[in-house]
């Protein structure tokens, strides 16, 4: 049976800081602007590009190896140990949004699929140098390996099936309404000192479920806002969109999220919670999240 637990100070306080989304600069509307398949393709493109650069796959390999094998520790507080950590938070980032876009195609290719596996997995090592678990990490890194040994990092651009705007459409309005699901299983004056009961219940895996989705929109949102903005400027009969204002109030909700998420997923590493557990939903995201959840369409 899953248990409830209390909002840590940490939570709070960072939840805290998401009361100043509705004072401050809010968009009248959130627009998801929908790409033609030939845009799409170019991003992937870009997005695996850039991951691929410089060597960048043979470095992070590297790392794996060396972290398995405890010659380099992954985290702590000495610089030599800055370098290490950084890479690997700025290349798990930079996999996530290419896993992103290969989610959104019609059909991925068998490389693309483990790709998506593979940075499930090393967002587990992420939370592990997180946590400076250097027993833990050694243990994923070994794992990740041997799991993807064989994965063709060069190659996942290779032979896939692009999605039409009607498929993307109904992919992203999927996203938003699984968070709206477990949305509306919150009581919108949930006290964020106070547990969760049977009716307001949300676990763990829902909030980070929610953080997920609303990411992976903003994603989107960011990739092809200035694509989008090219062709308003070329229609005098296409209003302007002010896509900084809306991308600016997803990423503070996604900043805060992604803080709890990463508290929560050190729990759970630690063995104190599993994805099961019951807790508040951060109380001061809750207008907010439901704001968007009222007033996004797409274009």
């Amino acid at each position: 049976m899953p248990f409830v637990v209390m909002f840590s100070l940490a939570q709070q306080g960072e939840a805290m800081t998401c009361a100043k989304l509705l004072q401050s600069k809010t968009p009248s509307e959130f627009v998801i602007p929908l790409p033609r398949t030939e845009i799409l393709n170019t991003e992937i493109r870009a997005a695996h590009s850039n991951l691929i650069a410089n060597r960048r796959i043979a470095a992070m390999k590297n790392i794996l190896t060396n972290i398995s094998m405890n010659h380099e520790p992954p985290s702590g507080p000495l610089p030599a140990h800055i370098d290490t950590a950084q890479f690997i938070m700025e290349f798990r980032q930079d996999s996530s949004l290419l896993r992103t876009l290969f989610q959104s195609l019609k059909k991925r290719n068998p490389a693309q699929k483990e790709f998506i596996k593979f940075v499930r997995d090393f967002g587990i090592l992420k939370d592990l140098i997180i946590m400076n678990d250097p027993d833990g990490a050694r243990v994923m890194a070994k794992s990740l390996l041997n799991k993807y040994s064989d994965l063709n990092f060069e190659s996942l651009i290779i032979q896939y099936r692009t999605s039409s705007k009607k498929e993307l459409r109904i992919y992203f309005e999927n996203l938003v309404e699984r968070t709206r699901s477990i949305m509306d299983k919150v009581p919108h004056d949930q006290d964020a000192t106070s547990l969760t009961n049977a009716k307001g219940a949300v676990t763990i895996d829902e909030v980070h479920e929610v953080r997920k989705s609303l990411r992976d929109v903003l994603r989107f949102m960011e990739l092809q806002a200035t694509s989008t903005i090219e062709w308003t400027a070329t229609s005098p009969t296409t209003p302007r969109i002010d896509y900084s204002i809306q991308i600016s109030y997803l990423k503070k909700i996604n900043s805060s999220l992604g803080k709890i998420c990463d508290q929560n997923a050190a729990k759970i590493l630690a063995g104190d919670l599993t994805k099961e557990s019951l807790i508040p939903f951060p109380h001061k995201l809750i207008a907010p999240i439901n704001y968007f959840l009222q007033t996004y369409r797409f274009e």
